[in-house]
């Protein structure tokens, strides 16, 4: 009776319909939506990572110090990544980052890691996103950053982007497992941190809608004059499904050009969307462990 009630509310909370839609993992026992079941036998399987190597590093236990991370160990590098990154936050968590070169073609300068990824991180920190809050990230790019911090300070975080960068997203979700998981003090699990494929423009997704966002956050994503109407119309229409309880929206951006003011003026102009500049910015930018300063590194409200 009880696992009937669990699948019951696991079919409630996600809008699955079962019959043919869903298949039972050999491995794990999770039933699992089939358009999922890619990603759920790559990344998210729960024995990919053994109970016995999370609890040692839950434990701080010396095993798990002189050994490559569980996560490591199960799973390969994606080849399409091309080089390590390796960041820590002021909060003390580590993660790793797979990149892929921004000259590649479709993914471009989305399989990078931008400062603008780890500026929003530190606002999260700061901010002190925790359990009950949900983080919805547009554009997370290959290296979601901040949707990782917001699930290592016990938060939901949903990261979205193009498909083929969800890809590379979920390598990355799955290599930093276990430092997420330590941070949290729990194992993580898929509704602490998910993914989701979402075009900029398009309809809000049920996946989203059905959320309790309390903050929507995007890096490094007006570069482009091509994507500042589909952005502005995706937190137009966030702003619309939220009305009841609006979330933040915090943009975190290099500036380059004249690209960055004329998505500022759109948003004015055409959308009715103002901005207000995130307190201390400075401060925050001097938590970054980076090469060389960045004194184009920015960050605003969208209200």
């Amino acid at each position: 009776m009880r696992s009937a009630k669990i699948l019951e509310i696991w079919k409630i909370r996600n809008n699955f319909s079962m019959s043919t839609e869903s298949y039972t993992c050999s491995d794990c026992g999770e039933i699992v939506a089939v358009r999922r079941k890619a990603q759920h036998e790559e990344f998210w399987c729960t024995v990919l990572v053994a109970n016995d190597d999370v609890h040692d590093i839950l434990n701080d236990s010396p095993n798990s110090c002189s050994a490559p991370s569980a996560a490591m160990l199960v799973h390969d590098l994606n080849p399409r990544l091309a080089k390590i990154q390796n960041i820590e936050l002021s909060s003390g968590l580590s993660l790793k980052f797979e990149e892929v070169s921004v000259f590649t073609d479709k993914i471009s300068t989305g399989g990078s890691l931008w400062a603008s990824e780890i500026l929003l991180a530190e606002w999260l920190i700061r901010e002190k996103v925790a359990s009950a809050d949900a983080v919805l990230e547009l554009g997370c790019g290959a290296c979601p950053c901040a949707g990782l911090t917001a699930a290592a300070l016990e938060a939901s975080a949903l990261c979205t982007d193009k498909a083929e960068v969800i890809t590379l997203a979920e390598t990355n979700l799955r290599i930093n497992a276990v430092n997420v998981s330590r941070a949290r003090k729990s194992q993580v699990a898929r509704e602490n941190y998910d993914t989701l494929v979402y075009h900029w423009g398009s309809e809000i997704p049920p996946r989203i809608s059905s959320l309790p966002i309390s903050v929507v956050v995007m890096g490094d994503c007006i570069f482009n004059r091509s994507t500042h109407n589909p952005l502005l119309e995706s937190i137009t229409k966030l702003k619309a499904v939220f009305s009841f309880a609006p979330p933040k929206f915090i943009l975190a951006y290099q500036r380059r050009g004249a690209e960055e003011a004329e998505f500022f003026r759109l948003a004015q102009d055409q959308y009715n969307l103002s901005t207000a500049e995130v307190s201390d910015v400075e401060g925050l930018k001097s938590k970054l462990n980076l090469k060389s300063p960045n004194p184009h590194l920015e960050m605003c409200e969208v209200y």
